[in-house]
């Protein structure tokens, strides 16, 4: 593949990462958060954005550690606001460090969704 082409797709694959970001941070934790019957909220999270970052990496393929912060960026700049407070007492500030963590695991899955995606074309 070309420069040229490569160049055109890091737009699309940026708006990609930063938008799958943005609505799995918002319907998996944002919006359940906000009744009072909080409970496992978020649980979903990491495993789902994981799972997106494999999905991207086998179509996208590049900057694995640049879409991994732009999955995880929508969830750390509306955290202050969105994430769920719990019981009041303070514990949710944790949730920062928790989607760093999970920046770092989508990276390690974008980088082998690429590595598979790979692998399979080779093999077919």
């Amino acid at each position: 593949m070309d420069t040229s082409s490569e160049s055109k797709r890091w737009p699309v694959q940026a708006v990609a990462a930063l938008l799958a970001g943005a609505l799995e941070w918002a319907i998996l934790v944002a919006i359940p958060g906000t009744g009072s019957e909080s409970g496992q909220v978020g649980s979903a999270y990491v495993p789902v954005l994981v799972l997106t970052a494999v999905v991207l990496g086998a179509v996208f393929g590049r900057d694995h550690l640049l879409t991994a912060c732009l999955l995880a960026a929508p969830a750390l700049v509306s955290a202050p606001i969105t994430a769920p407070r719990g019981d009041g007492d303070g514990l949710w500030v944790l949730w920062f460090p928790a989607i760093i963590f999970a920046g770092f695991l989508a990276a390690a899955a974008h980088w082998f969704g690429h590595f598979l995606w790979q692998k399979l074309h080779r093999t077919l």
